[in-house]
């Protein structure tokens, strides 16, 4: 399924961002997050204003963000929320240290690269010990 629009996509998000809504501890552990292809930003908001999904007392889980795209675009201000430019069809290596990221967030990305498994490759050196990947290609 193609997205014919940011907020088509980010909808379709939504459905994996609602479900880990069941793992609070999970969700109380993510320092820094990747998202890979950030577009609109549209996920990366979501990731920024998140709460650990309490219902009786949520708490802001204040991770730290980063984006990552070709054109990045902050749609809103948020200090939790980093933009980087980076082209990964022309660049070899990701622009951050090794071992960095919780979660990786990789929705409707993937088949814009020319060479994925180099992708996969180098976002596997961004992730922390015990991180998840997310990936999701139409």
């Amino acid at each position: 399924m193609m997205f014919s629009s940011a907020h088509e996509s980010h909808a379709h998000s939504m459905q994996t961002l609602q479900y880990l809504d069941g793992f609070i501890d999970f969700k109380r552990s993510i320092k820094n997050l990747l998202d890979v292809g950030s577009g609109e930003g549209l996920d990366l908001d979501w990731w920024a204003n998140a709460t650990d999904g309490d219902l009786e007392n949520p708490q802001p889980l204040n991770i730290n963000c980063v984006g990552l795209d070709v054109k990045p675009k902050q749609p809103y201000n948020n200090k939790n929320i980093m933009l980087v430019k980076h082209d990964f069809n022309t660049q070899d290596r990701l622009p951050f240290s090794e071992r960095k990221f919780d979660v990786v967030w990789c929705h409707d990305t993937l088949q814009y690269a020319h060479s994925p498994l180099k992708l996969l490759g180098a976002i596997s050196k961004q992730m922390a010990v015990n991180s998840m990947l997310y990936l999701c290609v139409p």
